[in-house]
């Protein structure tokens, strides 16, 4: 095995782990993390369209990436 071929399974691991940190994620704290990750919105934003305080969203993105962290210390 190449070590291309290497880079690439850890790759496709660490993608693996990343779909199912995000499958099992709570519903809320998805709608915070897709928001600041992938649609680049700010916490003001994100708090008024979802009707919470940028306090629940700094708490919620904060438990979000505990949640795919665990997700990736689980499944080494």
């Amino acid at each position: 095995m190449t070590a291309r071929d290497k880079h690439s399974l850890v790759e496709s691991d660490r993608i693996e782990r990343m779909r199912r940190a995000i499958e099992t994620m709570e519903p809320g704290l998805y709608a915070i993390f897709e928001r600041i990750r992938f649609q680049d919105m700010d916490y003001a934003r994100i708090a008024s369209e979802l009707g919470i305080t940028i306090e629940e969203v700094e708490r919620g993105f904060a438990l979000a990436l505990t949640h795919i962290d665990r997700v990736f210390e689980r499944d080494p």
